[in-house]
């Protein structure tokens, strides 16, 4: 028997689809906003009555299909997935100590070298997370500055700006990388349900910069702020982006528009979003074949868990997101730190990223026909000549092709996990961590480097603090 292994039927995504417009085009966004609804008034396709803005069905459209690739054929699998990893962390998970603690300059270069010393095993990262051991003003600097020395992916913050940090970040991405201030790309995440504010629309409306792109995001929580099923809280995000693009592709035409409908569910009984659950892997498992089958670009598996150390619950959750994804044909995976995105652990990362190399290798297609017809010829070789097929050269040959040796040490039986001092698997990915730390090499070229401690130096005696020391 045949079995369609779809979450979604494509007749459900078009009725998503339809309802989403219908929402927009009758209930509307809401904004609080004025100059947003006053620029909406008169532009085509857009309706404005008291703070809502309605959006007919076509403007919207006009979104997806400038967002659509080629629906054709499916693209054949990449050789290696692409791995990123968030900056989001502010905590460090002392798993030894059992203690979650605010995250610290040297937590946060130590995991931007282990990010930049796994480069060779496809992982992207730019910066561990943001160091709390200084005033607030200099965290999104110090990010940016940390990234930018230890990472060959470059510097970055996600921590949001006031107008007394931004010049000097802006001054810092200029030396680092050619940042042109007045051309600026943005996100805008909007809360639920149907609303359009929020600090990244106030960034986006008033930064006076040439928006070149933007792509609206929302999280409507299932049973909480969206309805309590999986069709109707993506019904809704769906009307969320859609509405919120489309009123920002009228306002700013030049502008590249995108969306990301990305809603989340809930612990129901404290009403936290929960990750790592079925309810959230079977939302992550839809995001693909819904923005399949509108024929946009695909999204990053997420992989989270709300378990705030590297502890069984941990890597149940990773292990299970990862698999279900590689199972399900994503080729991206985006690895969070634990406590959903707050805590950052050495050991974790490595796990993760040696969790996604075990589940494409799992995956990995096999085609070549001609070794069906060299197995008679092994087999018939080793019999007439009394060997097993161990010894025959071309075994040794595809030894490597067809096995995938961790740099984490595994055991596989009792007299060797007795014989190697009974190993425990987070402390041997912990050593690993640490081996890669201790042999970070990477420097970027000195004279950007120097231009941009003087800026940072600079941005120090502007808010009274103490400079970090790279040396």
């Amino acid at each position: 028997m045949k079995y369609d292994y779809r979450i979604i039927s494509r007749e459900c995504v078009d009725a998503m689809l339809s309802s989403a417009l219908r929402m927009i085009d009758e209930i509307g966004i809401e904004t609080s906003r004025k100059d947003l609804l006053d620029r909406a008034r008169g532009l085509a396709g857009l309706r404005v009555s008291g703070n809502r803005i309605f959006v007919a069905p076509d403007v919207a459209l006009e979104v997806i299909k400038q967002n659509q690739v080629n629906t054709g054929d499916p693209s054949p699998r990449p050789e290696h997935p692409k791995i990123t990893v968030p900056e989001s962390a502010s905590l460090f998970a002392d798993h030894h100590a059992r203690v979650l603690r605010p995250m610290t300059r040297a937590d946060v270069i130590a995991g931007t070298k282990l990010l930049d010393g796994l480069t060779p095993r496809w992982v992207i990262g730019k910066a561990a997370g943001t160091p709390q051991d200084t005033i607030p003003p200099m965290r999104p600097l110090e990010q940016y500055v940390i990234g930018f020395r230890h990472s060959r992916h470059r510097g970055v913050t996600r921590v949001p700006l006031t107008k007394a940090e931004a010049p000097f970040l802006s001054e810092m991405r200029e030396i680092a990388e050619g940042f042109d201030p007045k051309r600026r790309d943005f996100s805008v995440w909007v809360p639920s349900p149907l609303r359009l504010e929020g600090n990244e629309l106030d960034d986006l409306l008033d930064s006076g910069a040439q928006v070149s792109s933007f792509y609206v995001g929302s999280m409507p929580v299932m049973g909480l702020t969206g309805p309590a099923d999986p069709i109707g809280v993506y019904t809704l995000s769906l009307a969320e982006t859609l509405g919120g693009a489309a009123i920002l592709h009228r306002v700013f035409p030049e502008a590249k528009a995108s969306l990301y409908p990305h809603p989340q569910p809930m612990d129901p009984r404290s009403g936290l979003m929960a990750f790592g659950t079925p309810e959230w892997n079977h939302l992550e498992l839809m995001k693909k074949e819904l923005f399949e089958h509108l024929g946009m670009p695909p999204k990053p598996k997420e992989n989270l868990t709300s378990a705030c150390m590297p502890d069984s619950q941990a890597q149940a959750d990773k292990m299970a997101s990862i698999a279900f994804g590689v199972a399900h044909g994503f080729t991206h995976f985006n690895l969070f730190p634990l406590c959903a995105d707050e805590a950052w652990s050495h050991a974790q990362l490595v796990l993760d990223v040696e969790y996604v190399h075990v589940a494409w290798r799992t995956q990995k297609p096999v085609s070549e026909k001609d070794r069906a017809s060299e197995a008679f010829d092994m087999v018939e070789r080793c019999l007439r000549e009394g060997m097993i097929c161990g010894e025959v050269r071309d075994s040794v040959r595809h030894l490597r092709e067809n096995y995938y040796l961790s740099p984490i040490p595994r055991v596989f039986s009792s007299g060797q996990w007795n014989g190697a001092g009974r190993p425990d698997v987070v402390s041997d990915a912990e050593a690993y961590a640490h081996e890669l730390i201790s042999n970070a090499d990477y420097a970027p070229q000195e004279d950007k480097f120097r231009k941009v401690m003087g800026v940072y130096r600079r941005a120090c005696r502007a808010f009274g603090a103490e400079p970090m020391n790279f040396d």
